[in-house]
Order: structure tokens, then sequence, then C-alpha cells
């Protein structure tokens, strides 16, 4: 309370570093866990499908104009098949993929400065390698 403006600064400064190593550790920890690489897979295809239902619906709109009504049906199956899938994309990501991003990022909270500079240094190993070739 009794610090300078540039004392506070540095503390936050000093804070925010910290909290950017835990991301990045934790970012390395959920790169590592095979459950959430599978979800994560999952959770693009559902998004994937979703938008690509509603391009087809706008196709279809193009294609056939506002006098199409034979596809009238198709336009709205995919419209409720685009919803229904990105909705589905997100309440996955709720319900499987959160909680594993959640322990991550606990898990390496709780880490000793050795232990977050380890996982750290494995997230830049790939990175070490590309640079090198």
């Amino acid at each position: 309370s009794n610090l300078s403006k540039e004392e506070k600064k540095a503390r936050k400064a000093e804070l925010r570093r910290e909290e950017d190593r835990i991301y990045t550790a934790s970012s390395q920890l959920m790169k590592e866990d095979e459950d959430y690489l599978r979800y994560r897979r999952i959770w693009w295809v559902l998004l994937v499908i979703g938008i690509l239902a509603l391009i087809g619906t706008w196709v279809l709109l193009a294609v056939l104009g506002q006098d199409g009504m034979a596809d009238k049906g198709a336009q709205f199956a995919l419209i409720v098949a685009a919803y229904a899938a990105i909705i589905v994309a997100f309440i996955f990501d709720f319900i499987k993929i959160r909680p594993i991003r959640n322990a991550c990022r606990d898990k390496a909270a709780g880490m000793t400065a050795a232990k977050l500079d380890d996982v750290i240094a494995r997230s830049m190993a790939p990175k070490d390698k590309k640079q090198g070739k």
C-alpha cells in the first residue's frame, strides 16, 4: 500500500510473468494429455460440421433462390443440424474439455519453480528442433 508507482508496476509485471509461466506449463500439460487431444479433435469436428451445414444452407438458398420451395425442408434440416452441432460442441467443451484444462492449470499452479521450468523446457524443445533444421 505504501509502494511507489514503479514498485507497483514491477510487482504487477512479476505477477503477470508468473501467471504466464503457469499458463505455458498448463498448455504443455494439456498437449501431453491424450484425452484432451482426442476431445479437442471431436470439438473441432463438431464445429466444422456446424459451419459446413450453415454454408450448405446458404448455397441452397443462393442456387435455388427464394422460389425453390422443394428444398425448404433441406434448408431447414441443414440449419437445425448446424445449430445443433455448434451447441453440442460448446456443451462438449464445458463438460469434457474444461475440466481437463482446469486440472492442468491447477496442477501447474501447484508446481515448484523447478518443475515449472522442466515443463516449460519440454514445451520449448520442439521449437528448438525446428529452428535447428
